[in-house]
């Protein structure tokens, strides 16, 4: 293997054979698409389900960092707002037989929504409308709303910490965006 070869997919790939050499360290598109040409990987079934870039363009440690980052950063976000769906807005497990719907229905668990505003409300099932909910557990959407406008504030602030700011100070910044609970 030569200076000029690269490994894609477990095989090498010469990239001194090129129409149009390129200058830069990292072969541009045009360049990588000629030298793949005809090149197959067949997918495993767990990578058919999965989204990746695979351009087979490789990155450098900084993308890959970023990538890494802004990646954490997203899967942190997303966790922290199911955090708080279940903590302003608990839900019940839906009766699972006869009995335990009798009983729910006894103990005020099944109630309408409050959204439903009569003949002004367009649906297409009026079980949308019914609730099955503990009712000493009430939906508290006011500070559900304010705990999204602060996560979303601090996960802007910790993405742009990443992004602007060397890897480790973009770390640091979403370590504390993890850290911090918002009820």
């Amino acid at each position: 293997m030569s200076g000029e070869d690269k490994v894609y997919w477990n095989q090498v790939v010469s990239l001194g054979d090129c129409a149009a050499p390129c200058s830069a360290p990292t072969p541009c598109v045009a360049c990588t698409a000629q030298n793949l040409q005809g090149l197959k990987k067949k997918k495993t079934k767990q990578e058919k389900t999965m989204y990746y870039d695979d351009d087979g363009c490789e990155m450098n440690a900084v993308e890959a960092t970023l990538e890494y980052l802004n990646n954490r950063a997203h899967n942190v976000k997303t966790k922290k707002f199911q955090e708080e769906v279940n903590f302003f807005l608990p839900e019940t497990p839906a009766p699972k037989n006869v009995k335990e719907l009798r009983d729910a229905v006894a103990n005020g668990w099944i109630t309408v929504s409050d959204e439903y505003d009569g003949d002004k409300s367009l649906s297409y099932g009026w079980m949308n409308y019914i609730l099955y909910r503990d009712p000493s557990k009430p939906h508290d959407k006011k500070g559900y709303d304010a705990a999204i406008v602060s996560i979303k504030t601090d996960f802007t602030k910790a993405q742009d910490a990443i992004m602007v700011l060397p890897a480790a100070d973009g770390l640091k910044a979403l370590n504390e965006f993890e850290s911090k609970t918002y009820h």
